[in-house]
């Protein structure tokens, strides 16, 4: 199973490790060895292990060992591995393929879920939408589409808590283009 967290990162698949399956996280290893450390020792400790985002043998090895994978695709990771799909109202933003990718692989469902914080230092909420069907199709802008309309979906349940600071919309279509960013 490919689960797709969106919101709350950190929680989310710790919040789901803890209550539903252990699984392996797919995530940036921190330059920081501090801040490494301390993200890994804490995401390890309701899940099994984490694979760096570059290291795809590795999180396919997991998916044949039938382990959950806590991948999140809603980040701008450049040209190199995206494609441009409608995102919000930005017409073409670098949205990666990876979702589709690994759905590919025998026996793998994709299945987007995310955690919204409480008011009020009351917790958090887990949401486990339903399992993606009928994807991949074979059209990476409609499976990249549909994985973009999901986390829209998701962001807009809590808006001001999505992580507004990945610079999501990073990479233009033409690289020529000026940034969207202006800093």
């Amino acid at each position: 199973m490919l689960t797709c967290h969106f919101v709350t990162l950190e929680l989310m698949a710790r919040i789901y490790g803890t209550y539903i399956k252990k699984g392996v996280g797919v995530y940036r290893p921190n330059d920081n060895i501090v801040v490494e450390y301390l993200q890994v020792k804490g995401r390890v400790r309701s899940n099994l292990y984490l694979v760096d985002r570059h290291n795809m043998k590795a999180t396919v090895k997991a998916l044949f060992k039938g382990y959950p994978i806590w991948y999140a695709p809603d980040q701008d990771y450049g040209r190199k591995v995206s494609i441009f799909a409608p995102f919000f109202a930005v017409k073409e933003a670098a949205t990666v393929t990876g979702t589709a990718a690994l759905a590919k692989i025998k026996n793998t469902v994709v299945q987007p879920s995310y955690s919204i914080r409480l008011p009020n230092y009351q917790g958090y909420q887990l949401h486990i939408e339903p399992i993606f069907e009928n994807f991949p199709t074979g059209n990476d802008i409609e499976d990249a589409t549909k994985c973009n309309q999901t986390v829209e979906h998701m962001i807009r349940q809590a808006i001001p808590q999505y992580m507004w600071l990945h610079r999501r919309f990073k990479t233009t279509p033409n690289p020529e283009d000026p940034s969207r960013y202006h800093l």
